[in-house]
């Protein structure tokens, strides 16, 4: 079997490649690196967006555009590229980490601990904790 490198791309943490059917790209995001990348495999355009802060996540959103999940909560990518913010939410320690979107639209986002200190991993949560997970639709 053979594999074929779609993207040459560097990342200092990249992780959640996610299939943005409706735009026919794939997202993913180098979460270290403050960026949210694109890819059109039928066109061959590359997008990268620099972020303020550390983006645990982005998913595509229903009306077209983005949903990010950053260090001090959930921001918004409109489909014209205007960014807003829809929870400013920051606990030393914590960050974004991996977000779903569930069938109903709605979008299921995790924190993470940034420090090995017991105090932050407590306030960041954990699969355990769903509590503390943020949810909106997208």
């Amino acid at each position: 079997m053979s594999y074929e490198v779609a993207v040459r791309a560097e990342a200092s943490l990249g992780e959640g490649p996610t299939w943005d059917a409706a735009a026919g790209r794939l997202v993913w995001v180098d979460i270290l690196g403050c960026r949210v990348h694109t890819y059109d495999p039928a066109t061959g355009r590359r997008t990268v967006r620099v972020t303020e802060q550390h983006v645990g996540a982005a998913k595509p959103r229903t009306g077209g555009g983005l949903v990010l999940n950053l260090r001090d909560g959930i921001g918004l990518v409109d489909p014209d590229g205007t960014y807003r913010r829809l929870l400013h939410d920051p606990v030393p320690g914590r960050r974004g980490n991996d977000a779903a979107v569930a069938p109903d639209g709605s979008l299921w986002a995790g924190p993470c601990a940034t420090t090995r200190r017991r105090e932050a991993a407590r306030s960041a949560g954990s699969p355990a904790t769903a509590r503390r997970a943020w949810c909106w639709t997208t």
